[in-house]
């Protein structure tokens, strides 16, 4: 995540560069094989084009999962307005949600292993009513500095 300061606020950006290359990859490569049955300079016999257009949808159908579910995160840290904005923009919809201040019980990092059983995490407010409102939907592997960043987002709602 990329730290910014302006006029005393805080502002996290959290931008999701290598899993939206991985979703274009997917959908152009899946894309090229949905073409190919049409396209093909050699007739392609019926299997051999449907399998392309199965495989090419399912890709596709990836490359838009990864977009929709990769979103840029941009939070801001407000202390002369004591909130918390968090904003979400993904390839379907925008999200936006404010948190007061007083509504924060602390800033921890939330951990889960990745697919090679690695442990990864990612920044996340822990709200007095029990809740958890993660400040990113993607996990990171760089635990250093994400503990840095905690420490500094609860120095600044502290």
């Amino acid at each position: 995540m990329q730290i910014r300061t302006e006029d005393g606020t805080l502002i996290l950006r959290d931008q999701p560069g290598l899993e939206w290359i991985a979703g274009m990859l997917f959908a152009t490569v899946g894309a090229l094989f949905v073409l190919l049955p049409f396209v093909s300079a050699t007739p392609v016999g019926p299997l051999y084009g449907a399998l392309a257009l199965c495989m090419g949808s399912v890709a596709v159908g990836a490359g838009i999962y990864i977009f929709a579910n990769a979103p840029r995160s941009i939070v801001t840290v407000a202390p002369r307005r004591r909130e918390i904005e968090l904003r979400r923009i993904s390839l379907f919809k925008r999200e936006r949600e404010t948190v007061p201040f007083r509504t924060v019980a602390t800033v921890a990092l939330e951990e889960t292993t990745d697919g090679d059983g690695d442990p990864c995490w990612r920044p996340t407010l822990r709200l007095v009513d029990g809740r958890d409102l993660p400040l990113s939907r993607l996990y990171r592997h760089n635990k250093d500095d994400l503990d840095a960043l905690c420490a500094r987002l609860r120095e600044a709602v502290a």
